[in-house]
């Protein structure tokens, strides 16, 4: 009885342990509305987690917990983590995606780089402690275009989640990048499609219509799905084995062998004798699952027979077939080459004479002889080594006789126009002239005469002198004009001769100029440049040789100049000097002024500083821009407004965006601020007081809302009504049409809130009411 149920509590044992190691992994997704599931009453409204399990096998689970509305710190503080880390186990999935929320500015906030990385990383701590496996999506793209091209609303939020998943050694999955990619190619329009953009009366829950840039659509959630996937294909995870479109790479081993052979020699591989190199491959079936290939590189290398001829100078030797060899012959030797194979080498030996030579060589002095591979000029012995025929030296003994010659060298001078004899022959022009005379030994004798002619000079120079003055050429004194000559002995005793042309001028003239300059020229007078006004005198010599004496008077006239300052906004342009400026800086412009002279303007150009991007913060029912200028121009939904100041009452819920302007200048759009009407006014009003009466209609689930007149004689309203929870999540928005609304109401048990919202009367007025 013992044993058996021993037998039974080991079964029982195993069979939990089984259990245990067989549970199907659990995805588990968190996140804001572009990853949750939406209920019917949203349709076609769809996040990508909703989908998310259709790329899996059923050996796992996909458990969306992402809900709309929330960030990564209300997810936490409102109790939704706490429920998700209670079921997470060992071995499951963590996909975190938050950001879309996080960046609005009420209790949702998160700082990028500070709180928003801090719950980021307590999912992932308390993740790992329960065993799970956190992985990191960045936020999806919103659909936003200026000018056809897309631009990102998410400012820092990627770039933290990418920084603490290098951190934490987290897997990332970069949706943000792979959808501005994908929403990138596809365009502005093609984009729509992915988007939840409707046309009134295309579905039920919207007859209005719809122009959604943040929630997708089915097909739009399917697409998503996938960039994640794909994105989780790049992960070292062994969680995309249970994607049902990955395929594992097949099991496949090989054995390698490496054979060596000599030639002549053979080895059996595959069922094949094999004899030459290669590579074989060899089928070895399949063993526990994977198939096997033996791999076999075989080499076969040479055995060699080679022959050489060597050839020895007498007096040499070579080692062959063992021993030292002096005479011709033929040897043979056997060597184990490197791949360990015979080589068998046939050696023919030839042994050449060697020669030497004496001769005797006579060069006059001053030549030379080439001796060897030199050129010798000095007697002596030389010694040179040639290579004969057969490759050996030959030496040839060289004696080297110089026999002397003489060199006599002579200076002579004569004057221009004479000769002198040099040898045989009479010369009158300077040079070195050389005569050679056979000496006894058979070697010349040479005279070298350096011949030197010194000039009979020649000058000419042109004289002038003033009517009735004189001056002493050619020996006596000369006042008229004409040509003179005079000789004079040089102290070399040639003679040298000087002609003179002599003119006679007339008495100088006077002439008057009168010239005018503009600032800043200048004018050559009075032997230098002048740039002030003046009476200058200048002499100048005519061509007929008289003197003018020029008296100039100057008068500089004056240049204008204005300046200017000229301030654009960044990105502004302006025309200055001929070119189009977009650069701060002084610039110059030159104009001609009724007198000639230049008009210069000076243009200061200053670029005005950019205009801060500003955000749009809520005080109750007032958006306010954070940047103040003198015009303001706010959008709703994309959609200009009429209101142009600094603050605003909103007049429905939807996106918000401001632009601020200053002078010409404006800023960047802000970011997009999603207003929700804030609930507010009294409730549970008496009924003598209360403009609005809530109750349940006969039919169930529908919502009667009374609207009291408060003028006689009105049977409409114009306004707008809003139903939120308490968390202040919108359940419903729409304009009142009468004096009773029926409205569909299929919503869980729990508190609710009314808001009738009448601009044309500036009034807003809530009730509470229990379904």
């Amino acid at each position: 009885m013992y044993r058996k149920l021993l037998l039974c509590f080991l079964w029982l044992a195993v069979s939990g342990f089984y259990a245990l190691d067989s549970r199907k992994p659990t995805i588990f997704l968190v996140g804001d509305s572009t990853v949750s599931t939406f209920a019917e009453r949203y349709a076609p409204m769809t996040g990508w987690g909703h989908t998310f399990h259709q790329y899996f096998t059923d050996e796992v689970t996909v458990d969306n917990r992402a809900i709309a509305g929330k960030s990564s710190r209300s997810f936490i503080e409102e109790g939704k983590w706490a429920r998700v880390i209670r079921d997470i186990q060992k071995g499951d999935y963590l996909f975190i995606q938050f950001g879309h929320n996080d960046q609005k500015r009420d209790h949702r906030y998160t700082s990028p780089y500070n709180t928003y990385k801090n719950f980021l990383t307590q999912y992932i701590s308390e993740t790992r402690g329960k065993g799970g496996i956190p992985i990191l999506v960045t936020s999806v793209m919103r659909r936003r275009f200026r000018n056809g091209e897309l631009y990102d609303t998410h400012g820092d939020y990627p770039k933290a989640v990418r920084q603490l998943a290098n951190e934490l050694d987290v897997p990332l999955v970069d949706l943000h990048q792979r959808s501005f990619a994908h929403f990138d190619e596809l365009g502005e329009e093609a984009t729509k499609k992915i988007f939840l953009w409707l046309e009134p009366g295309e579905e039920r829950n919207y007859p209005r219509g719809l122009e959604d840039n943040t929630h997708f659509s089915r097909y739009g959630a399917k697409e998503v799905g996938k960039l994640v996937v794909a994105g989780l294909k790049t992960l070292d995870l062994s969680l995309k084995n249970y994607l049902k479109d990955y395929r594992p790479p097949p099991c496949e081993e090989e054995e390698t062998e490496t054979i060596t052979l000599c030639q002549g020699e053979g080895v059996s591989i595959g069922g094949h004798y094999r004899t030459q190199s290669g590579t074989y491959r060899e089928d070895m079936g399949t063993v526990e699952g994977c198939r096997k290939t033996r791999v076999v590189s075989l080499t076969v290398n040479p055995t060699s027979a080679s022959s050489r001829t060597i050839t020895l100078c007498e007096g040499e030797s070579q080692v062959l077939g063992g021993k030292t060899r002096r005479t011709s012959g033929t040897y043979y030797d056997t060597y184990r080459n490197r791949w360990g194979c015979d080589s068998v080498v046939t050696t023919r030996l030839i042994v050449n004479p060697v020669y030497e030579t004496r001769r005797t060589l006579t060069v006059c002095q001053g030549d030379s002889v080439r001796i060897g591979d030199r050129f010798r000029a000095a007697a002596g012995t030389y010694r040179h080594v040639y290579q004969s025929q057969q490759g050996c030296d030959s030496t040839v003994i060289s004696q080297l006789v110089v026999r002397p010659t003489r060199v006599k060298r002579i200076n002579r001078a004569i004057c221009q126009g004479d000769s002198i004899k040099i040898g045989s022959q009479f010369f009158s022009k300077a040079g070195r002239y050389r005569r050679i005379y056979n000496t006894r030994y058979g070697c010349d004798s040479t005279v070298i005469t350096t011949l030197r002619i010194i000039p009979t000079r020649f000058h000419e120079r042109s004289l002038v002198i003033a009517e009735g003055d004189s001056i002493q050429l050619g020996g006596y004194y000369r006042f008229q004009r004409g040509t003179y000559y005079d000789t004079l002995q040089s102290t070399l005793g040639c003679d040298s001769i000087i002609t003179t042309a002599l003119r006679v001028i007339p008495s100088p003239t006077e002439t008057q100029l009168t010239t005018t300059l503009c600032h800043g020229d200048s004018l050559l007078v009075g032997g230098s440049y002048q740039k002030e006004s003046g009476v200058f005198y200048d002499t100048l010599m005519l061509t007929t040789g008289a003197k003018d004496i020029v008296t100039t008077t100057l008068e500089v006239l004056p240049r204008y100049q204005q300046a200017q300052t000229i301030a654009l906004c960044q990105g502004g342009s302006i025309t200055l000097r001929g070119t189009l400026r977009t650069q701060p800086g002084v610039y110059y412009d030159t104009l001609a002024s009724s007198t000639g002279c230049d008009s210069v303007i000076v243009t200061t150009l200053q670029i005005a500083d950019s205009i801060a991007t500003p955000t749009i913060t809520a005080d109750q029912d007032t958006l306010r821009s954070s940047v103040l200028g003198d015009t303001y121009r706010w959008f709703l939904n994309e959609q200009l407004l009429a209101d142009t100041t600094a603050a605003i009452a909103p007049p429905q819920e939807g996106n918000y965006a401001v632009v601020v302007g200053t002078g010409d200048c404006i800023s960047l759009p802000s970011v997009a601020y999603y207003y929700t009407p804030v609930v507010t006014g009294t409730y549970d009003l008496p009924s003598s007081e209360a403009s609005l009466q809530v109750y349940r209609g006969e039919e169930g689930n529908y919502l009667h809302i009374a609207v009291l007149l408060s003028t006689k004689g009105s049977s409409r309203r114009d306004g707008h009504l809003y139903i939120h929870d308490l968390l202040g999540n919108s359940v419903y928005s729409g304009g009142t049409l009468g004096l009773v609304e029926k409205i569909p109401f299929v919503h869980s048990e729990g508190i609710y809130v009314v808001t009738l919202v009448e601009p044309s009367l500036n009034r807003r007025t809530s009730l509470k009411f229990y379904w």
